[in-house]
């Protein structure tokens, strides 16, 4: 950026919010001074918080979020989990089909998660799937019923999965 734009956007934005209290905003949207606790922390808007409070923002957040297909939502989040934890990530959005019935529980599919098949490789081709956040959480709290139906899934993988 170069020193004349700096310039003007200081220029612009002198004097914003020099008459609010102490931990006080004005939304953007509804032009009502708010306490910050009120705002979003943003580290890279004036003030370290959104200019757009969060009963303001929420409605829209809720829309963008409905907007997003579950099959982005699971890749982008496996994206940054892969990211985080250090694990191959080579996947690509056409790869994650949401089934209609969970794969290992055969119930309804209400929420998907992405499941590694072997845990000791990445988000790679092969190695992921989708079934249902229960089944993929069995390992914490199973019932034993349910643990049959991991297993069942589990001798009829063997032949498809070089660990088993």
């Amino acid at each position: 950026m170069s020193l004349a734009t700096e310039r003007m956007i200081e220029a612009r934005w002198a004097g914003y919010g020099s008459n609010w209290p102490d931990g006080y905003r004005e939304c953007t949207k509804c032009s009502e001074l708010k306490p910050t606790a009120d705002f979003h922390k943003h580290a890279k808007c004036r003030g370290g918080y959104n200019s757009v409070c969060k009963s303001c923002r929420q409605p829209l957040s809720q829309a963008n979020y409905k907007a997003t297909a579950k099959e982005l939502r699971l890749y982008n989040a496996a994206k940054n989990r892969a990211a985080q934890k250090g694990r191959e990530f080579s996947i690509e959005l056409s790869d994650i089909v949401i089934p209609k019935v969970c794969p290992v529980l055969g119930t309804p599919m209400v929420s998907p998660s992405l499941d590694r098949i072997d845990s000791r490789k990445g988000y790679v081709k092969g190695n992921v799937r989708v079934i249902s956040k229960r089944a993929n959480t069995l390992k914490n709290d199973a019932t034993v019923a349910e643990m049959k139906l991991v297993l069942a899934d589990l001798i009829r993988l063997a032949g498809v999965c070089e660990i088993l």
